[in-house]
This record gives C-alpha cells, structure tokens and sequence, in this order.
C-alpha cells in the first residue's frame, strides 16, 4: 500500500517529467517540431551538466545531513556543496560555448536556472519539505507556459522561458539559510562529489549526449522525436526515482544499523516489480500516445520501433538503481565509477560507428539503443554483485 510518504515523494518527484512533457508539447503545437528540437539539444546538454553538478553534490545531503547535531551546521553543508556544484557548472558552460558553435549567451541563463532549480529540489526532497517543492514546480512550470504562449520566443532566447525555474528556487533558496550557517561552510572542494557525479551522467547521461550526434548526422526533427519520446518514458522512471529518494534518507540513517540489508533488499525489489510491470503496460502507452503527443500514426514503424527500444533501454537502466545507491551512502564512488566509464566508453564508440554506418535516423536510433541495453544487463550484474562484497 502506498504511504502517504511515500505518495508525496511520488507526485514531487513526478512534477519534472510531467513539465517537460508539456512545455515540448506547447513548444511543438505553437513554434513547431524544429524548435523542439532544438530546445531538447540544449536542454539535454545542461541536464548532463546537472546530472554531475546537482545530483553528484546533492546526494551526499543524504550521508552528510544526518550526522549533523544543529541546523546551522546542516545549513552550511547545504551551501558548500551548492557552491561546490555552481563553480563546476560554470566551468562546464564555458567549455560548451567554446565547442559547441551553436551556443548562445541565453544558454548560460539556462544552466544557472536548471542548476539551481535542481539543486534546491532536491535540498527540499531531503529534508522532506514537499509542499515547498510543489509550490515551486507550479508556479515555474505556469510560468513557462504562459511566456510560450504569449511571446513566442525564438530558438535562440527559448532559454528564457526558464526564468519562473530561476527565480522561485533562488528566493526559496534564501529562506532555507541563515546568517549563522556561513560560519560553518567547508572551504575544501569536494571531488567526491564529482567523482558520484561522474557516476550519473556516465550511466544515466548518455541519452542526452547522444543528442548532438543526431542533430549533426540527421536531423533536429529526429532530436525532437526522440526527446518527446524520452519525456513520456521518463515519468515511468519518476516512480523508481521517488523510491530512491524515499529510500537514501532511511538508508543514511541505518547506515550502522542492522536493517541496512533488509531495507536494501526492500528497496530493490519495489525497482524490479515497477520494471516489470512498465514493461507489461508499454504497448498500451504507445496507442495512448502516438496520436496524440507525437502526432503519428499508431502503425508507424519507424517512430514505433524507436519508442519501444528507448522504453526497454530506459527500464533496464534503472536495474542498478538499489546498489549505485547503496554505494552513495557509504560514499564509495569508484566502484560505480569504473563500470560506468567501460559502459561509457563503449557506448561512444558505438555511437559513433553507427552514425557513419547507417543513413536512416531512426533505424540509427534502434541500432543504439539495442547494444545500450545489452551493456546495461551486463553493468546491472556486476554492480550487484560488487554491492554484495562491499557493503552487505
């Protein structure tokens, strides 16, 4: 039975997803599929970044917060690690608008609203403030869509549509501090905070960076296929994510504890019958949504056999949840770190042999997926049985 928790967890972690999926859509009915795209490019590119800046700094809120005796001292953890995170951030921007010829100034508005909106989500979600979080997620997610509906903004300022997410984290931000808590700051850098980061977007980035190969070998109209396929998806893998932030406090608090094990076993099993279950009800989601988000028909192979192959990669890749999380709480990164690095590394190359060997996007796509998928049950096998030597 679903907790009432249990249940807040659930609808925070949901808003993202679901605001995605609707901002792409009244991007693609009011500006086209094209500008869709292109959002989806950059959005997808700063979503990596915040992948390594956010959720690889944030998550050691859930070992470090708890061992903290004050609220000052759990304050200025809070903004060391925002600062930790800010700092690598805007060294990752500046990298991006020196490669990437497409970028522009508005991108960088886009990085600091995602990153902070992401980073105090999930300061919220650890301390438990959920109705703060849905406050937060209304009003930038209205905001949005009104600034769409009423000035649409060109490609290049599409970034400013952002600007509800920017500024209802930063005042909320505000209220969490306390002039006392900068007498408790860390002025070390923590690199395991990017190490736990480096561990993210290896694993869970790699639908987002293959974007640009897309965009640069076939299409943006591909990129946005491929996103509004993703955004659907992707609220599926809301509810093992709600799991997991449900979990990580529970298990940072049992860390000593004698419960560690069963709660660990719980927490696995709760991933593995959502797997199951997801992959039961897809069929039904792509008759629901490929008429009427995707605007295709139902018996399009093409974009059918790309939906297919991004929902079972998707469900596969949540099979390492229940460890990466274990090893996050009693902060040893190098393990995951590793076999994200071969998954990675492999992944790339993958890509990039695809991109020159077949002319079609969307049997490139299905290519991609198939071998990601294959790495995936691959890396989920050794990751749980490393979690079993380590920390079990």
């Amino acid at each position: 039975m679903l907790s009432k928790s249990k249940f807040s967890v659930l609808i925070s972690t949901a808003f993202p997803g679901i605001a995605k999926i609707l901002i792409l859509y009244v991007i693609a009915s009011q500006l086209g599929i094209e500008s869709t795209g292109f959002l989806a490019y950059k959005w997808g590119i700063v979503v990596f970044m915040c992948l390594i800046c956010v959720d690889g700094f944030s998550i050691l809120l859930n070992s470090r917060l708890p061992q903290l005796d004050s609220v000052a001292k759990k304050q200025g953890q809070v903004i060391s690690l925002y600062l930790n995170g800010a700092l690598l951030i805007l060294l990752l921007g500046i990298g991006w608008s020196i490669f990437d010829a497409q970028f522009v100034t508005s991108d960088y508005f886009l990085i600091f609203a995602l990153f902070s909106y992401g980073f105090v989500r999930r300061t919220l979600i650890v301390i438990r403030s959920y109705s703060a979080i849905i406050i937060i997620d209304i009003i930038s997610l209205s905001s949005s869509i009104l600034i769409i509906l009423i000035f649409e903004p060109k490609a290049d300022n599409l970034a400013y549509i952002f600007i509800g997410y920017f500024v209802t984290s930063t005042i909320y931000a505000v209220k969490l501090l306390s002039l006392q808590s900068f007498n408790f700051l860390d002025t070390n850098f923590s690199f395991i905070g990017v190490s736990f980061g480096l561990n993210n977007a290896l694993s869970g980035g790699l639908p987002l960076l293959i974007l640009p190969f897309i965009a640069t070998y076939y299409s943006v109209t591909t990129v946005g296929y491929i996103s509004m396929i993703v955004s659907v998806v992707s609220v599926g893998l809301l509810v093992p994510r709600a799991i997991s932030l449900f979990y990580l406090p529970i298990l940072g608090e049992q860390k000593t504890s004698g419960n560690l094990k069963l709660t660990y076993r719980k927490f696995d099993v709760l991933v593995v019958k959502f797997i199951l279950i997801f992959l039961l009800i897809s069929p039904l989601l792509w008759i629901v949504c490929a008429p009427i988000y995707l605007s295709v028909d139902i018996f399009d192979l093409n974009t059918a056999s790309m939906f297919f192959v991004i929902v079972i990669y998707l469900m596969l890749s949540q099979l390492s949840l229940a460890p990466s999380c274990m090893f996050s709480i009693f902060e040893i990164p190098s393990v995951v770190l590793k076999s994200n690095i071969v998954y990675f590394l492999i992944s790339i190359s993958f890509v990039y042999l695809t991109v020159n060997q077949i002319e079609v996007g969307s049997e490139a796509v299905v290519a991609m997926y198939s071998a990601f998928c294959t790495l995936q049950i691959i890396r989920s096998v050794y990751l749980r049985r490393e979690i079993n030597k380590v920390c079990l």
